[in-house]
């Protein structure tokens, strides 16, 4: 059983017993989730090969059967970048074949990929199971692919390799390896004399102003302790940032959004790669709780105006000129505006905006951290989001309804972002979800419907984020989206019947 006192909300008003039910299914033996129960098993007998290096044998004796077949884990690699900072390498196509059979074979394999680094006590190697399937006409063998990374020192240098590995398991208790082959390998590294490709200059852009010293340079835990309980930033971190440029220098600017009880920051780009803060001079350091903030020419007069979420609605402020700003409109909303994302979605030269809520209003959500998703891998009980129109001269309308956005319109967004993804010339949407599926709204002549189901787009996982490119330059536009948990979206995303152990 899940240990339900780690649950959020557990022991408040909101845990009762049909949420008890729905959050238990985290527990995958309780709910009978099969491909969960194994991927536990085999994650552990992936930890035991690599818990000690220098006892490779007595390790594989116990983990992988007598009869394994593994292939070679470190096949040849082709350099195919280089810079003076760093090189990677990758492994041809063909690679992934069984090439010795046995625990000593294993060994040797396994010893070959690690032989790269220096030192084995510094090297760090990470496994996920990232699905779990049956294997046709074999009931006793299951199939997994696992992600390996590891990373340490060569020659002073820092290397990492990332590989996926397909791996068959006899159906024992515990299971064991039956065949190890490699379906694809990458390694990068340093190069020259720089062990390090990043340098922490936060304090070199951020010292000089005294909202570095005074706030910045704290975080979230710091000012839990300062402050009063009733008063206090939540827990989580999910306060966001806008870029743009505020004061038509031709420097992107940041308005920083901050939680409950600090101060949101307008940092100001100068031209020696510093920043000033302005949020108290234009009267933008409202102490109210500040989810997320969008900087846009709402008004097209040429300089950039700004809009920010918080609990309870947006605010739209004007920009007019020599860093100054004037409050013209408020947008409400029940919950908290988790983020936005705005454009011209019924092309009148006007920017539109659509606001996101992922956890809906209300005490029975309010009082748990994540709220209560109902399913929590399907919900449909979240934030309803909204579509405001820009009618022009600091007007706005809820348009949600009659766009036709009001459709599949309860689940818990993060993110949103707009692209014209069938190339018809209008924008249409892509919305990211937590605890389940996704939208994708095709716009068609400023309405909406929800493509997500035919296209093959809905993604049921845990949506964090999403963006649009062409990544592979054929004219079309492609859709990014983040995932929490990855390894376990993609075993629950496209759950596999798996036969129970004999």
């Amino acid at each position: 059983m899940a240990t339900l006192e780690l649950i959020p909300a557990h022991g408040q008003r909101a845990f009762n017993d049909p949420y008890k039910d729905e959050y238990e299914k985290f527990d995958a033996p309780s709910d009978v989730w099969d491909t969960e129960v194994f991927q536990n098993e085999a994650s552990a007998q992936l930890k035991v090969i690599f818990r000690n290096s220098k006892a490779l044998s007595e390790s594989v004796a116990s983990v992988v059967h007598s009869d394994g077949k593994v292939g070679n884990l470190r096949p040849p690699l082709q350099e195919v970048f280089r810079d003076p900072n760093v090189a990677a390498w990758r492994a041809q196509a063909g690679n992934s074949q069984v090439t010795k059979q046995g625990h000593e074979a294993f060994v040797r394999s396994l010893s070959a990929l690690m032989a790269p680094f220096d030192d084995p006590s510094d090297l760090q190697i990470k496994t996920k199971v990232i699905t779990v399937t049956a294997v046709s006409n074999s009931p006793d063998t299951l199939e997994t692919r696992v992600l390996y990374e590891a990373s340490g020192r060569i020659n002073g240098n820092r290397r990492q390799q990332n590989a996926t590995w397909n791996i068959r398991w006899s159906r024992t208790d515990p299971p064991l390896i039956t065949q190890l082959v490699s379906e694809s390998h990458e390694e990068t590294a340093t190069v020259g004399k720089h062990s390090t490709l990043f340098a922490d200059i936060t304090e070199a852009v951020f010292g000089k102003d005294p909202s570095w010293k005074n706030h910045l340079s704290h975080g979230v835990d710091h000012w839990r302790r300062q402050l009063e309980r009733t008063v206090v930033p939540g827990i989580t971190a999910n306060a966001g940032l806008a870029l743009g440029d505020l004061n038509g220098d031709g420097l992107d600017d940041v308005f920083l959004c901050q939680p409950l009880s600090l101060p949101n920051r307008v940092l100001i780009h100068l031209a020696g790669g510093t920043v000033r803060d302005i949020a108290p001079k234009v009267g933008l350091d409202s102490l109210d709780p500040t989810s997320s903030a969008l900087i846009l020419d709402l008004d097209n007069d040429g300089d950039q105006d700004l809009i920010t979420g918080g609990d309870g609605g947006a605010a739209i402020y004007e920009n007019q000129g020599n860093l100054t700003f004037a409050l013209r409109a408020r947008i409400p909303f029940s919950s908290v505006v988790d983020s936005m994302a705005a454009a011209d979605f019924d092309d009148d030269s006007l920017i539109d905006f659509y606001l996101c809520g992922h956890t809906a209003a209300g005490a029975e959500q309010s009082e748990s951290v994540l709220g209560v998703p109902l399913p929590v891998y399907d919900a449909e009980n979240g934030q309803p989001n909204k579509l405001v129109r820009n009618i022009g001269g600091w007007k706005f309308e809820n348009a949600t309804e009659r766009t036709e956005l009001d459709k599949n319109n309860t689940r818990f967004t993060y993110a949103a972002a707009w692209e014209d993804f069938d190339n018809d010339g209008d924008q249409d949407l892509y919305v990211a979800n937590d605890f389940g599926r996704n939208n994708l709204y095709r716009n068609d002549n400023g309405t909406f419907q929800d493509m997500a189901p035919d296209k093959g787009s809905e993604d049921i996982s845990s949506g964090m984020s999403v963006s649009w490119a062409d990544y592979n330059r054929d004219g079309w536009m492609d859709v990014y989206v983040g995932n929490m948990f990855s390894s376990a979206g993609n075993r629950v995303a496209l759950p596999a019947q798996i036969p129970r152990r004999r």
